[in-house]
């Protein structure tokens, strides 16, 4: 069978990349899974101390806000022994809709003392004969040491080119689709930058890091599941966390925390009637 006109453009197959995304379906069947859902009331990580009503509350009208998505956030080889959970909250009231504050995100997390893998590990770990080390060429290596590489996630690196550049470099002909490309990127890449910059910390120096995107498609179930969350216009929600995933201060070590992350919002545009 003869490729469509998008398939034949040769080498565009080797262009798809595999990322770490992941993708969430609601369904009805809940397939053993017991935190993460769409509506209800939050199971928060120790329930007989919830965190502040302040942290669900919403900024326009103080009212308590509902749960439009609970997470299971827990990553065990980037965070061991972290028990993570997010929740994203949000008002019923139309009046505070497309306004600051009416969606709110929160990150809880429970840092065990010890990681019952890493505490395996040792147990089992046979002892090493001792070697010499190289003598250490930077000043930083010979006041701190060195670390073994952990092995986290890739991120693609952005491109130091900006859209004018992009634009003016291109001259036409046979390579267009793959400038073309290239320019799309460096535009997704300045649009992230914004939101980097958005959703950089103030409580710690750690900065902020996309964790979830919620998508549309939720609406329709939220709608349908709970009360009063008809009409919702938000476009898309987006998520960024402390990339260390800091605890809140004052926690105790196998304690519960609760510290409210950065939510971004895309509300749908509005039709002008005539």
């Amino acid at each position: 069978m003869a490729p469509y006109d998008s398939d034949s453009s040769g080498a565009e197959d080797d262009d798809f990349t595999e990322t770490n995304v992941l993708l969430g379906y609601a369904s009805a069947d809940a397939n053993g899974e017991e935190i993460s859902r769409l509506g209800g009331r939050p199971d928060w990580l120790d329930a007989s101390k919830p965190p502040s009503a302040a942290l669900a509350r919403c900024k326009v009208c103080k009212d308590m806000m509902v749960l439009l998505l609970q997470l299971n956030a827990e990553l065990p080889d980037r965070f061991p022994g972290h028990e993570r959970r997010l929740y994203v909250l949000s008002c019923r009231r139309k009046g505070c809709r497309r306004q600051e504050g009416s969606i709110r995100a929160i990150r809880g997390v429970r840092v065990s003392a010890q990681p019952a893998s890493t505490t395996a590990e040792k147990e089992t770990q046979p002892k090493e004969t001792p070697v010499p080390k190289p003598a250490s060429t930077g000043l930083g290596e010979a006041l701190f040491g060195t670390l073994d590489p952990v092995s986290l996630p890739a991120v693609p690196k952005p491109p130091t080119m900006d859209l004018d550049s992009a634009e003016g470099g291109s001259g036409g002909g046979s390579g267009g689709g793959k400038e073309d490309k290239e320019v799309f990127e460096s535009t997704m890449d300045a649009t992230f930058q914004k939101f980097a910059d958005a959703s950089g910390r103030t409580r710690s120096s750690a900065s902020g890091c996309f964790e979830v995107q919620l998508m549309p498609e939720a609406i329709q179930e939220l709608e349908v599941e709970e009360e009063g969350m008809e009409g919702m216009d938000w476009g898309t929600v987006i998520v960024g966390v402390c990339e260390r995933d800091c605890q809140e201060r004052g926690v105790d070590v196998g304690g519960a925390g609760y510290l409210e992350e950065w939510a971004g919002v895309q509300w749908e545009e509005l039709t002008m009637k005539r």
